[in-house]
């Protein structure tokens, strides 16, 4: 699973340790887009312009920073997108690059990922800034039912929540996507969940240093900033404004986009002929493939036994068995091969004959299951070559199918979008290694 980074950065000092740690940022995200404050001097700009393999935006205004910034890391085209304060990763990178890596590898595997700091990490934090964010946190965490630690700068997101949040919301509220963005995902129904790190501990020390700063100085200067009344004034402005945003994602109507589901279409798993069952290969390969998709509201195989398994490999329990998913009509195979790729079926399928009779019948059965999902709402559906195929030409018969490459290997497919009236998009499903 190829996963972006998406951050936005305020650039006190740091550049230098940026560039140091890059190579070992490029070793993990497929892509880095940063974002950059309209106060960003021009010497940091062209700084980081200079960096290699960065996409740099800079933004006409500050609060568009992170709204911009998720958008750019969704363009990239990766699985799933890391959302992060560049100093709070710098930190987490330089400190504990174990830590860090380990969470990446969770980012995609749900949602919604909230990122979140151990009691050990809030220990380096001021005072100020504990007292402020735990009204946040018990507020939020009591509205989505478990406990969150929201401020703490990253989150992971799925592919399909990040484009639920580009298409549902606007850029002007940079810190108040620390409620808004898992409050509306919640509520779209899509799955949110959270881990705590030791390594997102208290960056603001690190500031015009070389390398990021000791316990003893973390210590020092969290107490100096208690010491300012002003500072406490200002957490309380910003607690207000990310409490004002998540209530208002709690209460405001999901229209339009907000309304996406999500169809996923695959080829059963590999056995071995002419046994029925997968192999021991074929339930490892699905397990892996389950740990990078999901969760689904209605999961559907054929009755062919290695569909079923398949699904239940994947770790989601079957909720029905239909025959169809495992048959090809009459005539089909005299026009088309099973095994003819998706440009193969859509040049047969723009010719009109059985096997535009075939793909309807079955594109009319994908846009039941769509429809009858919840907003945010995803199906699973397990069948066979070909039959993937002719699913998702049929859904989606004007798209250049000869983009989409070849036929379906084992637990390959398509990821399809729904508007709530018509399919909008496809993703292809590949399983490298």
């Amino acid at each position: 699973m190829s996963v972006a980074l998406a951050t936005t950065y305020h650039p006190r000092g740091e550049i230098g340790r940026l560039r140091r740690l890059l190579p070992e940022l490029h070793a993990v995200y497929s892509s880095i887009s940063l974002s950059l404050p309209p106060t960003a001097t021009a010497e940091d700009v062209a700084a980081i312009q200079a960096l290699n393999g960065v996409h740099v935006l800079v933004n006409d205004e500050w609060q568009h920073g992170r709204y911009n910034a998720l958008k750019a890391g969704l363009e990239c085209g990766a699985d799933a997108i890391h959302y992060a304060d560049m100093d709070r990763l710098l930190r987490w990178v330089e400190t504990r690059p174990d830590e860090w890596r380990t969470t990446v590898e969770q980012v995609g595997q749900v949602d919604c990922l909230v990122i979140g700091r151990t009691a050990a990490a809030w220990e380096t934090h001021p005072r100020a800034l504990y007292e402020a964010e735990r009204i946040i946190n018990r507020t939020f965490s009591k509205l989505l039912g478990q406990d969150m630690d929201f401020g703490a700068g990253s989150k992971g997101f799925s592919r399909r929540a990040a484009e639920f949040l580009i298409a549902s919301t606007t850029p002007g509220r940079a810190l108040g996507a620390d409620t808004e963005w898992p409050v509306l995902l919640y509520r779209a129904g899509l799955r949110v969940t959270s881990v705590l790190v030791d390594g997102l501990d208290w960056e603001s020390a690190d500031r015009y240093q070389e390398q990021a700063a000791d316990a003893d100085t973390q210590r020092r200067l969290a107490a100096a900033y208690d010491n300012v009344a002003q500072n406490w004034a200002m957490r309380v402005r910003v607690t207000q404004q990310i409490v004002d945003a998540g209530i208002d994602a709690w209460l405001r109507p999901l229209t339009g986009a907000g309304m996406y589901r999500y169809v996923e279409l695959r080829r059963h798993s590999m056995r071995v002929k002419p046994g029925q069952n997968l192999s021991r290969a074929g339930v490892e390969l699905a397990r892996r493939v389950g740990n990078t998709t999901g969760p689904f509201e209605r999961v559907i195989t054929s009755t062919i036994p290695r569909a079923y398994e398949t699904a239940v490999a994947m770790g989601f329990a079957v909720d029905e068995q239909l025959e169809p998913l495992g048959m090809i009509d009459k005539g089909v195979e005299e026009e088309v091969a099973w095994d003819a790729g998706f440009a193969g079926w859509g040049e047969v399928y723009r010719r009109g004959g059985a096997v535009m009779r075939y793909a309807g019948k079955h594109a009319a059965f994908v846009r039941e299951v769509a429809a009858a999902l919840p907003p945010g709402g995803a199906a699973l559906i397990v069948s066979h070559g070909g039959i993937v195929e002719a699913q998702a030409v049929g859904c989606l018969p004007d798209a250049d199918h000869a983009a989409w490459g070849g036929a379906c290997s084992w637990c390959e497919g398509v990821r399809l979008t729904f508007d709530g009236e018509k399919f909008t998009d496809a993703k292809v499903l590949r399983v490298g290694g």
